[in-house]
């Protein structure tokens, strides 16, 4: 913190001593001299006293005062003639006085007034922009702070710097131009000058006038080329024609006008001189900005000014050769050039001599050891004539010496004279000079002998020109010598390019070889002189033709001027392939041409796909090489190198393969391809098969037949039976394609038939869209290559198969099958019909045995009836007598010895041998004595062996001959989502399968799957079946039940038990499937709710619903549900299928505690009861029968009933059997609601079945 507030005290002190000063300035303030008005411009100027100040005071100075209202700043003094009108008013006397001009980057500029910022004289080069007139031994600090000033000591004027740590006495400050318009700076080829400060001028209407301030001369008065272009509200360009001279400049867009503005192209300058000492001789300068019309130019020679005459102008603008009459009596130095009134003062610049240009530099500071200049001189001092760079140089001759001694410039300080630091060193200890820069050898001019040894102490040599002699010194401060030295070079490379031709002739450009202005312009090629003809060294600088032979690679090159040797490379351009021809797989001789193939088949190779092409030969010098290829294929690249020079690449590749023809044979079809280019390898030879709808599908086991020219393959059996397009490609190169016909595949049949006959599916594979674009339905198969057919339809089965759905008539041998096709007949796949396959068998009692009837297929011929075992694995008992009664049935005889398996889930084996294989299945269950539903009613006889009555005759028509059969109601309706309408008079009922459960071995729930949750599809296989597909989103298990409607009494048989279904009765046949288990003793419960309501009318009485059910062990098979007049009857198969195998079934009614009465309506006008179908683990699936049906009670005395309904319709009620609707459907709706009539699946169902099942919804709750 003490830091920032002594640094606020200090500049708070700065500021009070800066302004105390300004104050000190403003106060003792009084012209010194003036004001004056200059008649050039009208400019008002005045010299002020400043005490002693440095210049940034004589700034601020100019800056306070006020002139009448105009801004001051420091005076600029652009034209000799402004210059010298302020000497003769006193405004510049013999007491230095600071004037406008500041330094940076080594150029002087005006910083102050409308001049700002263009520049005054660029000092490294010597180049003046503006008038500029220095004294030769004048130095600038190394320091760029500081201004110019001003000095005429009544003999001689100039301009000097002063540096910021020297103070002046005065300053000339100047008024006027800042609100006038400023124009840029520009040479005398013209362009684009920029005027700025048109504030208040309509630029769009401009004009621009320059009038000649010559008098004695003028040129015309001009205007802008061409339009005046906008650049800011105040700025514009003006594009202005070549030119010379100064301008009065005016600008107006009619309304207003400018002042007249004092302008000039920028002044002349030299780049080097050719001198001549003798008077009458011709003497050439050569730089810029003399513009076009050499009768305005003057050049003066010596501060005495002796007029040169221009004798031929050698490059316009630029070059002149001149001469002059009087004697020289002075130093040639300084140069003075008019041209037509603007000035330049020259006393830097180069001089030519000795093949060479010398000139001297002015340092920022000198310094006592040239070294310290070397790096500076480099970089700021600029190149003479054409480009000759810079360097400290070193005086080998005494005309050198002589002709500088008279050039260089008298310095305005008494008794001063020129000694430079010379590029010089000694080598010991030979005692021998060389250049101190790069140790060089050298011999450097000196007037007397020079004993080197003497050279040997501390410091640096130089060389004074007062006797031109080299001395030694380390503390003297010395300007430094600058040599421009020529070294030959090429203007565009360093090496020289041509092809391997050569060339005969060859314009080469050379620089910076010499000046194009020396006496010496002899020119040699590897030691040859060499002359362009008509060579013109001034317009043609550095053109010299040649002569290259053929050659490869490279050669040495050397150019030698004015005794300068530039040494380079010939660089001979490498090959260029522009086209290389072909050759078969079978290899041979190739052309390649191009360029630079040269002429020797030594330095000649060629490469060709990574590998030497042999005997490569020049065939045609330079532009055409053949070599002979081996066999081969592929596509890669062709390199030609000669000597070390490669060529780019060029993508080559053998011929293509060409198919010319194709022929198929066998099935899959063996392809034997014929044609060109085919290579030798097969692992390099691809075969393809192509279809529209499939590409390129590869076929296997290509082999070489014949070399080049002949393949086989095998196509793959998915693409037969269609026209493809066979292609092949060799090492990734393509054919042609060519088309095929092949014949069909049949690949397999998904079942063998029966011997009884059936229906399988043959998977083949063939286009389903004939060659006239139809779709193809059937097709025809072939039995045994006869002419024996069956239709077999088709199915598609893209992308490339079909299945043919055949039926295989009865037989009982192999057989095989062929289709016939648009594109052949397809190959014989040989079938044979299906072993015997068990389904179930028919009970007997245990150790009574009787008559076993075994279900199945392919029992085999009539005539030779199969073998029957039962029993288990180790004790295998023969059911003798075995006849077969149809193809599907066995009838054998079986004494029941063999004990059932104690595990419930098992049964025993049947086992049927036949002579067309054998088969196993665990299907036998002993018969168990079963009741039948209310013993039959007194209508009938009970078989105990199957639970089913035997009816009497008008009693046929319900399970337990209970009804009479008048009574039965309508048929059930079953719809899409698997409800099915029973019509009755009486009760409602309402039975559905509700949940699938499993529990594990002590019957603790651990997963249940709510059947709400399904999402069926539903299929109609005809008027009385139909198919439900049910599924859950959240689990895997899939569910599945076929419905059939009896409209008459029949038995049926599943899993080998016979079971009799009343008329108008629903059997269903449940499959669970895809069960994911919890464990392999979990067993599976399928659930099923009966509701009706708790009680219902019986004529004139109320009568509760009860239920009874079969008491036949562990399992019931049946139950009634009785309410009123009305009965539901339930029937359970007493076997289920678990898999493969046949077991005893289990059905039990759960308990009214179960968890899953829960979910129940708790009204206590309903009737629920659960029963559950349990079955055991299985790895596939399981199948359940049950089946169900709903009966009116039959009164002899009903129509008398006087508590009995007379209205028809009325007394008929709906029972829905929901099968995959949950718990929530609870059926209450009447026929006459719906009307009675036949339901049929049609396109509008779906809208029906809604409405139905939004009435059962309302009745529920009515």
């Amino acid at each position: 913190m003490q830091s920032i507030v002594d640094h606020d005290i200090y500049f708070l002190k700065l500021v009070i001593i800066t302004f105390i000063v300004l104050l000190c300035i403003i106060k003792s303030s009084h012209a010194d001299s003036g004001p004056f008005t200059y008649p050039g411009n009208g400019h008002n100027y005045t010299r002020y006293d400043i005490g002693s100040g440095n210049y940034m005071n004589a700034n601020m100075k100019c800056a306070m005062l006020d002139f009448y209202g105009g801004k001051n700043y420091a005076a600029t003094f652009t034209t000799k003639e402004e210059f010298d009108w302020a000497v003769s008013v006193g405004l510049i006397n013999n007491i230095p006085v600071f004037i406008g001009g500041t330094l940076s980057g080594g150029k002087l500029m005006f910083g102050q007034g409308p001049e700002t910022g263009q520049l005054l004289y660029d000092i490294p080069i010597g180049r003046p922009y503006s008038f500029y007139q220095p004294i030769p031994e004048y130095t600038f600090p190394s320091s760029e702070m500081g201004q110019l000033y001003a000095l005429f000591d009544g003999n001689v004027s100039f301009q000097g710097f002063q540096p910021f740590d020297q103070s002046l006495t005065s300053v000339i400050c100047e008024t006027g131009g800042v609100t006038d318009p400023i124009l840029s700076q520009l040479d005398t080829i013209g362009g684009v000058l920029q005027i700025s400060g048109l504030t208040g001028y309509n630029l769009s209407a401009l004009t621009v006038t320059f009038t000649s301030t010559n008098l004695v001369d003028p040129t015309p008065s001009f205007g802008c080329v061409g339009s005046i272009t906008k650049t800011s509200s105040s700025q514009v360009n003006c594009t202005v024609a070549p030119g010379t001279g100064s301008y009065n400049v005016q600008v107006t867009d009619g309304k207003k006008t400018s002042v007249a503005v004092v302008w000039s192209f920028n002044t002349p300058y030299l780049k080097s001189i050719y001198p001549s000492l003798t008077a009458g001789t011709l003497f050439t300068i050569y730089g810029d900005n003399f513009g076009d019309n050499a009768t305005k130019i003057k050049v003066y020679l010596t501060s005495d000014m002796i007029l040169c005459s221009v004798q031929e102008e050698l490059i316009p603008g630029k070059a002149y050769t001149l001469t002059y009459d009087i004697p020289l009596t002075q130093q040639l130095l300084p140069i003075t050039i008019i041209v037509d009134n603007v000035r330049s003062f020259l006393n830097q610049v180069p001089i030519c001599k000795d093949s060479s240009s010398y000139s001297f530099f002015t340092p920022y500071t000198p310094m006592k050891s040239f070294v310290a200049f070397s790096n500076r001189i480099v970089t700021n001092v600029g190149p003479a004539d054409e480009g000759i760079e810079p360097a400290l140089g070193v005086i080998e001759f005494a005309a050198t010496a002589n002709l500088l001694i008279a050039s260089y410039p008298k310095f305005y300080t008494p008794g001063r004279t020129w000694a430079t630091w010379e590029d010089l060193a000694v080598t010991y200890p030979t005692n021998s000079f060389t250049r101190y820069t790069n140790r060089e050898p050298i011999v450097p001019y000196n007037s007397t002998i020079v004993d080197v040894s003497q050279f040997n102490a501390n410091g640096y040599l130089y060389f004074d020109f007062t006797n031109a002699t080299i001395y030694r010194d380390s503390t003297i401060n010395l300007q430094a010598l600058v040599q421009h030295i020529p070294l030959v070079y090429l203007a565009t490379d360093t090496a020289i390019r041509a092809n391997t031709t050569g060339l005969a002739s060859v314009k080469l450009n050379l620089t910076s070889y010499g000046s194009r202005f020396a006496s010496t312009q002899l020119f040699f090629v590897n030691g040859t002189q060499v002359l362009y003809p008509g060579y013109n060294p001034v317009t043609n600088y550095g053109n010299i033709v040649i002569s290259i032979p053929e050659g490869y690679d490279s050669i040495p090159y050397a150019v030698k001027t004015d005794s300068r040797w530039f040494n380079t490379t010939i660089t001979y351009n490498p090959p260029k392939i522009s086209s290389v021809s072909t050759t078969g797989t079978v290899g041979g001789a190739i052309t390649i041409t191009g360029t630079n193939f040269y002429k020797s088949n030594q330095v000649v190779s060629v490469s060709l796909l990574g590998k030497p092409c042999s005997t490569p030969t020049i065939t045609s010098p330079h532009t055409e090489i053949s070599c002979v290829v081996p066999a081969g294929s592929g596509s890669g690249n062709v390199v030609v190198t000669v000597g070390m020079q490669p060529s780019s690449s060029v993508p080559w590749q053998y011929n293509a393969p060409t198919i010319t023809g194709v022929l198929a044979s066998g099935n899959p079809s063996l392809l034997d391809i014929t044609g060109t280019n085919f290579f030798n390898v097969a692992n390099r030879i691809r075969v393809y098969a192509s279809v529209p709808t499939r590409k390129n599908v590869q076929c296997t086991g290509v082999s070489v037949t014949t070399a080049h020219t002949r393949l086989g393959a095998t196509v793959p059996k998915s693409m037969q039976g269609r026209t493809v397009n066979v292609s092949l490609t060799v090492s990734n190169t393509a054919s042609n394609p060519f088309a095929v016909d092949l014949p069909p595949y049949l690949d397999s049949v998904d079942r063998l038939p029966y011997t009884e006959g059936s229906d399988v599916q043959i998977t083949a594979y063939f286009d389903t869209v004939d060659k006239s674009g139809n779709n193809i339905t059937s097709v025809q198969v072939f039995i045994n290559g006869t002419t024996t057919y069956i239709d077999c339809p088709v199915r598609s089965l893209p992308p490339t198969a079909a299945i043919l759905n055949c039926t295989i008539p009865p037989g009982f041998f192999q057989f095989s099958v062929r289709m016939g096709s648009p594109w052949g007949q397809s190959n014989l796949l040989a079938i044979k019909y299906a072993p015997p396959t068990v389904v179930s068998a028919s009970p007997v009692k245990y150790e009574i045995g009787g008559l076993v009837t075994v279900s199945g297929n392919s029992f085999g011929n009539l005539t030779q009836p199969p073998l029957v075992w039962i029993g288990n694995y180790t004790n295998m008992i023969s059911c003798t007598n075995a006849t077969l009664l149809d193809p599907f049935r066995i009838e054998c005889h079986y004494t029941g010895s063999v004990p059932a398996p104690a595990d419930k889930t098992r049964s025993l084996n049947v086992t049927v041998t036949s002579t067309f294989g054998s088969a196993t299945k665990e299907v036998f269950i002993y018969s168990i004595v079963l009741s039948c539903q209310n013993n039959c009613s007194g209508h009938g006889v009970c078989n105990t062996d199957t639970g089913n009555c035997q009816c009497d005759i008008g009693y046929r028509k319900s399970a337990d001959c209970s009804i009479a059969d008048a009574g039965n109601g309508g048929k059930p309706e079953t719809s899409e989502n698997g409800t099915t309408v029973i019509p009755v008079e009486g009760l409602n009922f309402t039975i559905a399968i509700t949940h699938l459960r499993e529990i594990d071995i002590d019957g603790v729930p651990i997963k249940t799957l709510p059947l709400a949750d399904v999402e069926w599809d539903t299929e109609l296989l005809d008027n009385d079946t139909m198919l439900h597909n049910g599924n859950f989103s959240y689990d895997s298990a899939l569910i599945s039940i076929i419905s059939t409607y009896f409209a008459d009494s029949t038995t049926i048989t599943f899993a080998g038990q016979d079971m009799v279904m009343p008329a108008n009765s629903i059997k269903y046949e449940i499959t669970v499937a895809n069960w994911t288990w919890a464990g392999p003793l979990s067993q599976l419960q399928v659930v099923y709710n009966s509701a009706t309501d708790h009680q219902s009318m019986d004529g004139c009485q109320l009568s509760e619903t009860n239920v009874t059910t079969s008491n036949d062990g562990d399992s019931i098979y049946w139950f009634q549900i009785s309410s009123g007049k009305t009965v539901m009857n339930a029937k359970f198969a007493n076997r289920l299928i678990v898999d493969d195998r046949v077991i005893r079934s289990s059905v039990k009614l759960l308990d009214k505690s179960d968890e899953l009465y829960k979910n129940i309506t708790s009204q206590s006008d309903k009737f629920n009861l659960l029963t559950a179908m349990t079955t055991p683990y299985f790895s596939d699936k399981v199948v359940l029968d049950p089946s169900f049906s709903a009966l009116l009670k039959y009164r002899q005395d009903e129509s008398s009933d006087p508590c009995s309904v007379t209205d028809e319709v009325s007394n008929w009620k709906i029972i829905v059997i929901s099968v995959c609707g949950g718990i929530g459907l609870l059926a209450v709706a009447s026929v006459s609601a719906i009307a009675i009539k036949r339901y049929r699946v049609t396109h509008g169902a779906k809208q029906k079945l809604n409405r139905l099942a939004k009435m059962n919804q309302n009745s529920s709750h009515g």
